[in-house]
């Protein structure tokens, strides 16, 4: 009987835990079932820690893939450009810098995301920014936007640039960060976070534009996919989620004060049926356990495993006793599982001194389920931001 009181205790206690931290945040806690084992952690390889990027060059931004030939192709922004480099020896050595896209008439492009599709066509999305208004000057004419390109030869040259959407002419109702999927429909959805609907406040949502037609049309209005409202939904990374059939995205979601990692569920197949607002069943806390709303956990990218465990790695001041801002926060990998959630087992793939950063960094995942982590750091150089590649493999 009295084993028994105390089990009606504790799962009570953890029902007022869980559903306190629904009203807070508006979060959904993942399934204690959900939680990934301890097997899942990540081990960081120390004899591939590489830099990409050439000596001396500021680089910031780094999105890797793999190519169905098994290369492996990076996009990075430098100097207001977008880079491209192959390496055909699996990152141990990489070919020359290719412009992709090129600064032009006061706008610096910024933000790339690499997609390659099903017909074997590459895919690049970026970020038009007025560089006036980066610098908090007036711009008239200029407007923050969101374009892709194309290649056609497996990177080496890049044409038929699009403007498919714009924003903005002020820093405050820009639009950021493009992310794009392709479902196995052959639609391709791009995610976006936005902020032209509203300039009159501070808020901003994810919208997604899609295209039927492997990138060469896209409708003139987006889909708004997230919004919390008073908050700042950012950063949108989609992955199609095997077996479920559905779209998940990582987001950074401040909730009440500093930015969180969650993820963002669509309908099956992708659907996206309502718009997902900050309680909403389908926006999930990614975590497993509860971060101090102290702590900055910024930028999150999200990969899946061909086992179907999920990886997610986020920017974040953990356990850093310097500044609770992004100049001090670190790459920060944790596994969770099928669902995309109960990330756990946080392992750093970049040794990083406090002062020094590692960030907006991404993840790719290759044939046979090899970990890449991918960051932008000045850790290394100690002065400028550099591109650096470690691998890693689950115990």
């Amino acid at each position: 009987m009295k084993a028994l009181f105390i089990a009606i205790v504790y799962f009570l206690l953890a029902l007022v835990i869980n559903r306190g931290y629904h009203a807070l945040y508006g979060y959904t806690l993942a399934a204690a079932g959900n939680v990934p084992v301890a097997e899942r952690k990540i081990n960081w390889d120390n004899t591939t820690l590489k830099q990409i990027s050439p000596a001396g060059a500021t680089a910031f931004y780094p999105r890797m893939i793999q190519l169905q030939d098994e290369s492996l192709l990076i996009a990075y922004a430098s100097k207001g450009n977008i880079i491209i480099q192959k390496s055909l020896a699996g990152g141990w050595q990489w070919q020359q810098m290719i412009v992709a896209a090129e600064k032009a008439d006061g706008i610096n492009m910024d933000t790339p995301e690499l997609l390659q599709l099903i017909n074997g066509d590459l895919l690049l999305c970026y970020n038009g920014r007025p560089l006036g208004a980066l610098k908090g000057l007036p711009e008239t004419g200029k407007k923050f936007d969101i374009r892709v390109k194309k290649s056609y030869d497996k990177g080496l040259t890049w044409r038929d640039e699009k403007i498919i959407y714009k924003a903005g002419e002020s820093f405050k109702d820009g639009c950021w960060e493009p992310a794009a999927i392709q479902l196995p429909t052959g639609e391709i959805q791009l995610f976006f976070s936005d902020e032209a609907l509203y300039t009159t406040s501070n808020e901003q949502n994810i919208s997604m534009l899609h295209s039927p037609d492997n990138g060469m049309s896209w409708p003139l209005h987006p889909q708004v996919i997230s919004f919390r409202k008073n908050s700042r939904d950012g950063m949108p990374v989609p992955i199609w989620l095997q077996p479920q059939k559905e779209v998940a995205i990582a987001i950074e979601d401040p909730a009440v004060k500093n930015f969180k990692p969650c993820i963002i569920h669509s309908s099956v197949m992708g659907k996206w049926e309502h718009t997902v607002g900050g309680s909403d069943n389908k926006r999930i806390f990614a975590l497993a356990d509860h971060l101090a709303d102290t702590i900055y956990a910024g930028a999150p990218y999200l990969r899946q495993l061909s086992t179907g465990i999920t990886v997610l790695s986020y920017q974040s001041t953990e356990n850093r006793n310097g500044k609770n801002t992004d100049e001090n926060a670190v790459m920060i990998v944790a596994t969770g599982d099928a669902y995309a959630g109960g990330f756990d087992n946080k392992t750093l793939p970049f040794i990083v001194p406090e002062g020094y950063h590692a960030l907006w960094n991404s993840l790719c995942v290759t044939k046979g389920d090899t970990i890449i982590a991918i960051t932008s750091t000045n850790g290394f150089s100690r002065s400028i931001s550099e591109i650096w590649m470690i691998k890693g493999y689950l115990k």
